[in-house]
């Protein structure tokens, strides 16, 4: 009897092991979860349902108005203009970083001796403030006693100086070489802990065949270090779709929206026209781009994962 007894328990316990399995990690997940819906689901429903009224900032009394604000923000030429620039801002912002790092990177891992002061030399730009890095480069960029514009002048290489944050053609470079100079070094330090994981083996053999250092590394090291680069590169993406301080600081978006990114335009729908609603439209319009960015983004990495 007493064996029938142990043998029916251990059947009912082992029927509850697999069910306390599935269920302890979601108690442990629930706290996390919980503030991630206070602090991301909750204001970004708030914005949603924000976008759909009109908020004036002389009465605190909101006005339904449908879809108006999704209108009035497709109805901007502005918004076009600063989705553009906010593109290349990205795109350019993101490739320099890239290709930078990697450069860094590479320099770095073939040293053999004082790399730990050239490593912390190159992390320097990283580690300095964004509104730090905006005066600095400011001063460098100014064209009465810029340093730049004063050397080119002094080694006679320019007759008058370049106005580099004021001209339509060369704000938005000038302000994209700011946050190359401040992000790049991100891209060193994920490459440079790539490049430990290459197999030294390959690059030995490739070597003894007299390969060339380009093939090597196109054929060898490229591959090698792609899911660091994937990665990386969205990182940097979502860094740079989402930068303010830099342009705010320097441009203030002009002259005429030409350095204005979108994180600008909605700042100044929210807190200079004190329009909420049309804020609050611009950034579902934006988050719903992101969303199809990540989705597209996800599939192509889960195909690149399945290939390999």
């Amino acid at each position: 009897m007493g064996a029938v007894r142990t043998a029916a328990y251990d059947g009912i316990h082992a029927r509850r092991a697999p069910l306390l399995s599935r269920v302890v990690p979601y108690v442990f997940v629930c706290p996390a979860l919980a503030l991630l819906l206070v602090v991301t689901a909750y204001p970004f429903a708030y914005s949603v349902y924000l976008s759909f009224f009109r908020t004036p900032s002389e009465s605190m009394r909101w006005t339904f108005t449908g879809l108006a604000n999704y209108r009035a923000v497709f109805a901007d030429p502005v918004f076009y203009r600063v989705v553009n620039n906010t593109v290349v801002w990205t795109a350019a912002s993101t490739l320099a970083d890239l290709v930078l790092g990697m450069i860094a990177a590479l320099a770095v891992n073939n040293l053999r001796v004082c790399r730990g002061p050239v490593r912390a030399a190159l992390l320097l730009p990283y580690v300095v403030g964004y509104v730090v890095a905006s005066y600095a480069w400011l001063w460098l960029y100014q064209g009465d006693y810029g340093l730049i514009d004063g050397t080119l002048t002094a080694w006679h290489v320019i007759a008058a100086p370049i106005p580099f944050l004021s001209s339509l053609a060369l704000a938005l470079p000038a302000l994209i070489l700011t946050n190359v100079w401040k992000t790049f070094p991100f891209a060193m330090l994920m490459l440079l802990a790539g490049l430990q994981t290459v197999p030294e083996q390959l690059v030995m053999a490739a070597r003894l065949d007299r390969a060339s250092s380009w093939r090597t590394f196109w054929e060898i090291t490229v591959p090698a270090l792609w899911p660091v680069l994937v990665v990386t590169a969205m990182l940097l993406a979502l860094q740079n779709f989402h930068s303010f301080t830099i342009p705010w600081i320097m441009t203030g978006g002009g002259p005429l929206h030409r350095s204005e990114i979108i994180a600008n335009y909605i700042y100044n729908q929210a807190f200079t026209q004190l329009d909420f609603g049309l804020a609050a439209a611009t950034s579902c319009i934006i988050s719903a781009l992101l969303l199809a960015f990540a989705v597209v983004y996800v599939r192509v990495l889960g195909r690149g994962a399945s290939a390999r």
